[in-house]
């Protein structure tokens, strides 16, 4: 599992963001395990998205470079989280 976190941008609404970023999962015929708010840097909100595949993680990861994406192995406790 690999998880990415993004930045959304201070200058969308949550709504407007999260429209693009579900368009972008239903066309790519994408459904990540674990979408969730995960603190904030500077002024911006971070969520992290955890995806079953790692093709799927970078893809999405190099699709939305302009949010920052940071990709990451989740870890055994958000594995954990996951599958309960």
């Amino acid at each position: 599992m690999m998880v990415v976190q993004i930045e959304k941008p201070t200058n969308m609404t949550l709504g407007a963001w999260f429209t693009e970023l579900r368009s972008w999962f239903d066309k790519n015929n994408c459904q990540p395990t674990s979408f969730f708010p995960s603190g904030r840097v500077i002024d911006k909100l971070v969520f992290s998205i955890t995806f079953a595949e790692k093709t799927q993680a970078r893809l999405f990861a190099s699709q939305f470079t302009r949010y920052a994406p940071a990709t990451r192995r989740a870890t055994s406790s958000e594995e954990g989280e996951i599958l309960l």
